[in-house]
């Protein structure tokens, strides 16, 4: 997955690069935080970044805005996948607030570019639940991505079982219903014949 990113930076800072030569210096006058202005981040450096885990430079570069700005209209995907690694950075670190505030941000990204609902929001929630300390919030967030993905994929899909026990154990524990298996699935399988 990193050498994807690493490759979809590439190609975003070619077609950045490009851009910067056409347009000028409109790009490089986009207001930025202090800090970030005094140390701009490049495509690359997070791409390297990503590959050694160097958590400063990403922090560094999660808070750049002409990057993200460039990143979101350039490539939104790639602006998704660098705030989905860098949430992944955080978790393996054990800064799980930065963890969870960096997926929050990813599924804002996801839902500005892909729409809401999208299946893409289903794992960045269910990450999010894993670090949650709060039962409450484990319930909602396996709750909110097992109903994507039972709108996404069908409700007899037996593909959903693992994440409606999922959702289940954590709605268990805070007292509410559990997720009942339609009619039509059955270990697993689907009885349907079509």
């Amino acid at each position: 997955m990193i050498r994807q990113i690493r490759h979809l930076l590439g190609a975003v800072a070619a077609v950045t690069v490009g851009m910067c030569i056409v347009s000028g210096p409109v790009l490089a006058q986009e207001a930025t935080p202090v800090q970030v202005a005094l140390n701009p981040v490049s495509l690359e450096a997070v791409a390297n970044a990503l590959d050694t885990g160097d958590l400063e430079t990403l922090r560094q570069a999660s808070q750049d805005r002409a990057l993200l700005d460039q990143l979101a209209a350039s490539s939104p995907d790639t602006l998704i996948e660098f705030q989905l690694a860098l949430a992944g950075a955080y978790a393996d670190a054990g800064l799980k607030q930065d963890a969870i505030e960096a997926y929050q941000q990813a599924l804002v990204s996801i839902l500005r570019f892909r729409g809401q609902g999208d299946l893409s929001m289903a794992e960045p929630m269910e990450a999010i639940a894993r670090l949650a300390e709060s039962p409450s919030e484990k319930a909602r967030w396996f709750s909110t991505a097992f109903d994507i993905r039972e709108r996404v994929w069908g409700a007899t899909n037996p593909n959903l079982d693992p994440y409606r026990d999922q959702a289940n154990a954590a709605r268990r524990v805070v007292g509410q219903a559990a997720y009942e298996r339609p009619e039509g699935t059955r270990a697993g399988r689907s009885t349907s014949i079509w």
